[in-house]
């Protein structure tokens, strides 16, 4: 499956073999159902989302936001 985006995907995990999520470069998390073709966007963070996993025991997904500081300014 092609996901078209402007926005580089920085991580992504399974939730099982059909569903992924993915973390891109614009802050944004999406669900991926691979089997139908359909985005669902799950969060927007004014950072870049650098990590994303999903928990098995808790069925619920974490992203993790990472602010880049270059010359003492917070990218």
């Amino acid at each position: 499956m092609e996901v078209p985006g402007e926005a580089a995907l920085l991580d992504c995990c399974f939730e099982n073999e059909r569903v992924c999520f993915g973390a891109a470069s614009d802050g944004s998390v999406n669900r991926y159902d691979l089997d139908s073709g359909i985005k669902v966007s799950v969060g927007n963070h004014d950072d870049l989302a650098t990590c994303v996993e999903y928990s098995t025991e808790t069925c619920m997904h974490l992203d993790v936001i990472q602010r880049l500081k270059m010359g003492g300014v917070i990218l």
